[in-house]
C-alpha cells in the first residue's frame, strides 16, 4: 500500500508541476481553490469541489516585521485588508476561501467550491509540520526514486 501511496503522491506532484491543465492533459488535481478559481474563471474546463470530510487548511498570514521602519502604516494596510468589504471583494477576486465565518452574501457558485461556513472551518485538517519533518528526508528519497532523479 505504501508504495501505491507514495506512486499516486509521485503522479500528483507531476501533475502540479508542469500545468497540464493548461496542456489539457489532466483529470485530477489537486490544486488550491485560488489557482482551481483562475483556471475556471478563465474558461478551462475544469470544475472544482471540497470534499464532504473536509480538507487540509491553508493559511494566509500577514504580520508586520518587528523592525519594520513604519509600524504605524503598516498596521493600518493590515487593518485596510481586515475590513469585511475588502475581504469579500478580494477572496471573491482571488478565488479562495476567506477563512472567516462572519462574511457572508457569497454568491452561491463561490460558495459551493470554498469553506465559509464555521461548520465548513471545524472540518479543516492543519498539517503536522513536525511529521513532514521527520519525515521529509524519506519522501524526497521516495520521489527520487520513483522519478527516477
Amino acid at each position: 500500500m505504501a508504495t501505491v501511496v507514495a506512486r499516486i503522491s509521485a503522479v500528483l506532484l507531476l501533475l502540479m508541476c508542469f500545468h497540464p491543465v493548461e496542456n489539457g492533459q489532466v483529470w485530477l488535481s489537486p490544486y488550491w481553490s485560488a489557482r482551481a478559481g483562475w483556471y475556471i474563471e478563465h474558461k478551462y474546463p475544469i470544475e472544482m469541489t471540497v470534499p464532504k470530510e473536509g480538507t487540509i487548511a491553508l493559511g494566509g498570514c500577514a504580520a508586520v516585521p518587528v523592525g519594520a521602519a513604519n509600524k504605524k502604516l503598516a498596521f493600518e494596510f493590515l487593518n485596510f485588508r481586515l475590513d469585511p468589504e475588502v475581504q469579500h471583494n478580494f477572496y471573491l477576486g482571488y478565488h479562495c476561501s476567506p477563512g472567516r465565518p462572519d462574511l457572508a452574501d457569497w454568491p452561491k457558485d463561490f460558495a459551493a467550491t470554498q469553506i465559509t461556513t464555521q461548520e465548513q472551518m471545524d472540518k479543516l485538517v492543519f498539517v503536522d509540520s513536525a511529521a513532514i519533518g521527520q519525515k521529509r528526508r524519506d519522501w524526497t528519497l521516495q520521489w527520487q526514486e520513483i522519478m527516477g532523479a
